[in-house]
């Protein structure tokens, strides 16, 4: 008796330790179905999609799937993306702050070196056009 109470009990604690520690994240993807909501490890917010049809998709991630921290360009399918690890972080407006911060660090770098400032990387110039768009 004490023994199936143990393993019940290690089983509700193996359950409810799964979902305690999960986020929860804004869910606009192909593979979010019709919920607008998801739970994982972590929180993504990136441009994506297929060339001529970029679209800002939000989604949830596990711990187990490869991943850069903070924010990164062409991970997974994504040209410009950022992960983030609190409840409901992956918004729009993070995602921006966080573009914004990084290019101000670039020209920061560049204001530094004297050089001359060039968008030698298409991407960065796609996702400035994008970004001024919405």
């Amino acid at each position: 008796m004490i023994i199936s109470f143990f393993r019940f009990f290690l089983f509700i604690i193996i359950f409810l330790s799964k979902n305690a520690f999960a986020i929860k994240c804004f869910c606009k993807n192909a593979d979010c179905d019709d919920a607008i909501t998801c739970n994982g490890d972590y929180c993504i917010v990136g441009l994506g999609g297929k060339p001529g049809h970029t679209t800002l998709d939000q989604k949830c991630i596990s711990r187990n799937e490869n991943r850069p921290e903070g924010c990164s360009q062409n991970w997974n399918g994504f040209t410009e993306v950022c992960i983030c690890k609190e409840d409901f972080c992956n918004t729009f407006a993070f995602f921006r702050a966080s573009i914004d911060s990084r290019q101000q660090e670039e020209i920061e770098k560049f204001q530094a070196s004297g050089g001359k400032r060039t968008f030698s990387d298409v991407n960065s110039v796609m996702i400035i056009i994008f970004l001024f768009n919405i």
